[in-house]
């Protein structure tokens, strides 16, 4: 429980922008400020979704931050955009993102969040090309350095960088997810959030998961779903634990998608196979809340990036699955079944579907409770002559009375004699 509160204590610490440089112990270390970054952004407006750049003209982006029409098939209707960053201009530079240009893991289950990632193209004419390295070591031992980027309310410029490094409790974070447990491989954890760029009462996940190696930053996991500990992930939470995705292990997909290796540090070995996480259920936690994709969308902040003076409508569209809350449910699910608004919310069908099977076990035991205790007085009243002491000891027995009170047991009279009389 100490540890517990600790790391709810730590998530609230919000981290100021990277200096110019960083100097820790003896070492000189590059800022994340030194990186080059990138957001999605859907219908002109941010997302909180990072782009876990691989390159100036590719990508990794969160799965359940697109929309979808029905199964896995995007939603046409929506329009993307690449919000990047160079690492030195302040300006915002937009690149359009086509839907041919969006590659969702092929073994992503909207339903489970297993294999959350996909793979974006942009700006594939860029004439200024770097290399950027991924992490091979699912952050074995390196210091773990969380980054969230924003746009200015008016879109034309970035905010400060926001930063932290925070460790992590291993055994809450498998206490609360399935993936976890089953392979620290796949999933990095942290109690870290920042302030939502829209409104100090609600917070937000950092959006990509660095690591120290030397004097530079690798990139190692994105962000893929919170299990938050309350109602909301505005004022009625009291604590974060977020899940973000391990980069190495689709490196293969990734090199698959863009035709050539992906570079890591350490150096592994190419590949261009599509590993899967495999068959892991989302499960159900007591008083605890799964939340994914854009929290700018769950948050009902501005539909545009011109400021947060006015609240966007719900959205209930049946065609977007990006800002999603839900229950954990057990089960694998299935792919084919994506998050449809049709009706009662995804929220309400879960609340119907969990209320009703409870409050009728509830009143199967409270029926057999009452037919129990009535039965056991019926016995208590209904004394048989012949036995009467053994029920007197019975009552005395379940009133936990002193055994000195306890009557002994039931001893038949003596027999009839049936002697003459003497005349």
């Amino acid at each position: 429980m100490r540890a517990f509160w600790g790391l709810l204590a730590a998530a609230h610490l919000a981290a100021a922008g990277a200096s110019p440089r960083e100097t820790l112990g003896s070492e000189d270390f590059r800022p994340a400020t030194d990186y080059q970054g990138a957001l999605l952004a859907k219908g002109g407006a941010q997302t909180t979704c990072d782009v876990a750049l691989l390159g100036a003209s590719a990508g990794f982006v969160a799965a359940n931050c697109l929309d979808y029409a029905q199964s896995t098939a995007l939603d046409a209707s929506t329009t993307y955009e690449v919000l990047f960053y160079d690492g030195t201009a302040a300006a915002v530079a937009r690149y359009p993102l086509q839907l041919a240009d969006i590659h969702v893991h092929p073994s992503y289950n909207p339903s489970t969040l297993v294999d959350n990632i996909a793979v974006v193209q942009f700006n594939q004419n860029a004439t200024k090309q770097y290399t950027s390295y991924v992490d091979s070591t699912a952050a074995a031992g390196l210091t773990q350095v969380y980054v969230r980027r924003t746009v200015a309310a008016d879109g034309g410029a970035w905010n400060t960088l926001a930063t932290t490094e925070q460790g992590t409790d291993s055994a809450l974070c498998k206490d609360y997810s399935a993936q976890y447990q089953a392979s620290g491989q796949w999933v990095a954890c942290t109690g870290a959030v920042q302030l939502s760029t829209y409104s100090s009462a609600c917070q937000v996940p950092y959006g990509v998961m660095y690591v120290r190696a030397g004097s530079n930053l690798l990139l190692s996991a994105l962000y893929s779903y919170s299990v938050v500990f309350g109602n909301d992930t505005c004022a009625n939470n009291i604590g974060w634990l977020s899940y973000y995705t391990f980069l190495a292990k689709y490196a293969g997909f990734a090199a698959n998608v863009l035709g050539r290796p992906i570079d890591t540090q350490p150096k592994a070995p190419a590949s261009s196979g599509i590993e899967t996480m495999g068959s892991i259920p989302l499960v159900a936690y007591p008083r605890a809340t799964t939340v994914g994709g854009d929290f700018y969308k769950i948050q009902h902040a501005p539909v545009d990036d011109k400021g947060p003076s006015t609240p966007a409508d719900d959205d209930t569209s049946s065609d977007s699955t990006s800002a999603s809350i839900s229950n954990e449910s057990g089960g694998d699910g299935d792919s084919a079944d994506a998050p449809q608004h049709h009706g009662m919310t995804t929220a309400q069908k879960i609340i119907v579907g969990t209320v009703v099977p409870i409050g009728a076990i509830g009143l199967a035991i409270a029926a057999f409770i009452a037919y129990s205790a009535w039965r056991s007085r019926r016995q208590d009243e209904s004394w048989d002559p012949y036995a009467e002491n053994s029920h007197l000891q019975n009552v005395a027995l379940r009133l936990n009375l002193r055994d000195t009170v306890v009557p002994p047991p039931y001893t038949p009279g003596r027999a009839i004699d049936d002697t003459p009389l003497p005349k």
